[in-house]
């Protein structure tokens, strides 16, 4: 299994109830998607940081991810500046 984790800082002000809504708009997005077993969400309302948690069968379709459509349009349209980590279990 490939973990990565990903946060970010949100360029802006959301409220906890903006930030709730905006993850269930994306949690549609990735639903049934070849390869993730699960996508966690969190928010830090006070910091403005978005966390979130893919965990994926494996490296190569995270991989694969990274070369879809949704990947670069999620990537182009968003302000914030990701850091990602990548976690390998075995």
């Amino acid at each position: 299994m490939t973990t990565v984790i990903v946060k970010f800082k949100y360029p802006g002000n959301l409220s906890r109830d903006q930030a709730i809504e905006r993850m269930k708009i994306a949690a549609k997005m990735f639903e049934n998607m070849d390869g993730l077993n699960s996508k966690q969400f969190t928010f830090d309302e006070k910091n403005q940081t978005f966390l979130t948690i893919y965990n994926w069968q494996n490296l190569e379709k995270q991989r694969h991810y990274s070369t879809t459509l949704l990947f670069l349009i999620l990537k182009k349209g968003s302000a914030a500046r990701p850091h990602l980590k990548f976690l390998i279990a075995s």
